[in-house]
């Protein structure tokens, strides 16, 4: 496949600026690398409902500022190798309902290589993967 003809994604979530750095800096090292590829550089929320989109950042906000250890206490139940059987198929299936017009977006026209910078589309898009219905290479 020639260069000219790869179209990236490079998508990430807004929940704070981190996440939306990180995409904007890897998908202008992969215009550099790659000046004929087709390289875009979406937020993967744009398409989320918008009671969503919209609470995401304001609730993730309040949780690092005002309740740091529940957040932390979060991470750490959702790292017990226990906790998962209980929490993927809630996680995946409430990631499939928020993110159904990302992943019709995605499939309609289904960029090359998809590299995302957030944990919401890697496992929407990861899962997708896994049940065949996505062929993009995937980068984390």
């Amino acid at each position: 496949m020639a260069a000219s003809n790869i179209r990236i994604l490079v998508g990430y979530v807004i929940a704070g600026a981190g996440h939306r750095r990180a995409a904007e800096a890897v998908a202008a090292a992969a215009r550099q690398r790659w000046p004929q590829a087709s390289v875009s550089c979406e937020d993967c929320l744009a398409l989320r409902p918008s009671w969503w989109r919209n609470g995401y950042p304001v609730t993730y906000e309040w949780l690092v500022r005002r309740a740091p250890r529940l957040w932390a206490f979060g991470y750490w139940v959702l790292d017990r190798a226990w906790a998962v059987p209980l929490w993927r198929p809630l996680r995946r299936g409430w990631n499939r309902l928020i993110g159904r017009r990302f992943l019709r977006s995605i499939q309609s026209n289904p960029p090359d290589v998809i590299i995302v910078t957030h944990f919401f589309p890697a496992d929407l898009l990861a899962a997708e993967r896994s049940a065949g219905r996505l062929s993009s290479r995937l980068i984390v």
